[in-house]
């Protein structure tokens, strides 16, 4: 797996390189643009279910979780955490 090219690169801390790069390639976050990550900036509770609904996608946990109680509609999801 390679490097995300990030022009805020030098922002990201060297503890977290894996992570972001992982997040990155595999589409969960997209950055907020023009290729900045903005690592230091808090995320927005819209941006957290968009990465979480990335990521269940991705894994097909958010199939598995569709419908697993009978009273759940099959459009929705229940998480808990």
């Amino acid at each position: 797996a390679g490097e995300a090219n990030l022009k805020d690169k030098s922002e990201v801390s060297t503890w977290a390189n894996d992570a972001v790069n992982f997040v990155l390639q595999n589409k969960f976050v997209q950055g907020i643009g023009n290729e900045m990550f903005s690592p230091k900036s808090n995320l927005t509770r819209e941006q957290t279910y968009i990465i979480m609904y990335r990521m269940l996608k991705e894994t097909e946990l958010l199939l598995r979780l569709k419908g697993y109680q009978s009273g759940i509609p099959s459009n929705q999801v229940i998480i808990f955490i």
